[in-house]
Order: structure tokens, then C-alpha cells, then sequence
């Protein structure tokens, strides 16, 4: 992996639970291993640094990710190589990585709402996940995903997911 100098980010997209930690962690885990100085950046984490206290809003949601998208920006202008790992679940949130990473890549993770809730019961506040609602006593069927906290139709609706690379 010859960077010439240059940075470079991959951002690993999609809903929660869809995988990208998993393969974001494995990623890092290899290029180190390979003698490679990359930084993972995971917005779960970096999100406490941005905000102590988060109250999960959704400004404060899209303050968090500007940061995180800055952060991984002026890592890359060092020369760094960096891997993200977060929802991104806004159109413009990627968008502006791509104008803010010269050398910039997004992988999409896609995962069926009805998978995502499998084994899921509730969903910590403010995080982007359907909620798994088990059906009224005595009712057999499979339980179903409803919205939960964070997530709204028009969330889903405005899902445009792309796999881009600039």
C-alpha cells in the first residue's frame, strides 16, 4: 500500500448492526499487523470526546458527524491513513466527506430492517436502530420492527446510499 505520502479515508456506511465495525476493526487489525500506520476513528467513541454528555439530538448529531468528517480530514492532510466507522446515515454527511478527503472512499454495509431485529429488544437513546416490538401475549407470530428512538420513516425514506469513490 504505497500512499505516496498522500492520506487517504475509507468510510464504512449503513444502519447499525449491518457489520461495519466488524470489518472496519478487521481492516485496521490486518494493515497494522502488515506494518501499516492507519487510525480508526468510530463515531461511537468519538462522539463521547465531541460531546462529554451527548443528548442525542439531532443537531448535536449533525455537529458530531462535521466533526468526526474533520477529524478524519486533517488526519488525512498529515499524510494518515484512516478508516471511519459510522452510520452516515445523511446523503450530505457523506457528501461533505468527499469534498473534504482529497483521496476518499465509502463502503456501504446493506442489511434488511427485518434482520436487524433479530435478538434485539431495545435500543439505547438516540441511537439510529429499529426496535424489535415482540407482539401482544399470546399472539404467535414473529416479532416486527417498528421505529425506534432516532430512526423515523423519513430517515428511512431519505436513505441514499452510495458506494463512491473520489
Amino acid at each position: 500500500m504505497n500512499t505516496s505520502g498522500q492520506g487517504w479515508g475509507i468510510w464504512f456506511v449503513g444502519l447499525p448492526g449491518s457489520g461495519k465495525t466488524t470489518l472496519a476493526r478487521g481492516v485496521h487489525e490486518y494493515l497494522r499487523a502488515q506494518g501499516h500506520d492507519v487510525t480508526l476513528l468510530q463515531m461511537d467513541k468519538c462522539r463521547k470526546n465531541y460531546f462529554p454528555s451527548p443528548e442525542y439530538t439531532v443537531q448535536e448529531r449533525e455537529r458530531a458527524y462535521t466533526l468526526f468528517v474533520d477529524e478524519a480530514a486533517e488526519l488525512t492532510r498529515q499524510g494518515k491513513a484512516v478508516l471511519m466507522d459510522g452510520s452516515a446515515y445523511l446523503v450530505d454527511m457523506r457528501q461533505y466527506a468527499r469534498q473534504s478527503i482529497t483521496r476518499f472512499a465509502e463502503i456501504l454495509f446493506s442489511v434488511s430492517l427485518a434482520r436487524q431485529c433479530v435478538g434485539k429488544r431495545r435500543v439505547p437513546r438516540g441511537r439510529l436502530l429499529p426496535t424489535c416490538m415482540p407482539r401482544p401475549s399470546g399472539d404467535s407470530r414473529p416479532e416486527s420492527c417498528s421505529e425506534g428512538w432516532g430512526m423515523s420513516s423519513v430517515w428511512i425514506l431519505n436513505l441514499k446510499w452510495t458506494l463512491a469513490q473520489s
